[in-house]
């Protein structure tokens, strides 16, 4: 039986909750999803990057707020992260 890639794999465990919180809730600013996750803003900037690289999420800017970030969820995020009703 084929097994989709695991989101888990490689990420620090900060950047896997990031990467499920953004699977539940979907797009938000980094600054909502430090106070979502109870993170400092630094790290969920700094966690938000290595999921980026692998291609979990996008790191957009904010169009209501210039100079600011949104996160993203990607597809793969979606097909890759389990969700609350399979845990």
């Amino acid at each position: 039986m084929a097994t989709a890639p695991a989101v888990t794999t490689d990420l620090p465990p900060s950047a896997k909750y990031v990467t499920y919180v953004l699977k539940d809730t979907g797009p938000m600013p980094i600054r909502a999803l430090a106070e979502q996750t109870g993170l400092p803003r630094r790290s969920v900037q700094r966690v938000s990057e290595r999921p980026a690289e692998k291609g979990f999420v996008e790191r957009q800017r904010d169009p209501g707020s210039p100079g600011r970030y949104i996160v993203v969820p990607t597809t793969s995020t979606s097909e890759t992260a389990p969700s609350e009703s399979s845990q």
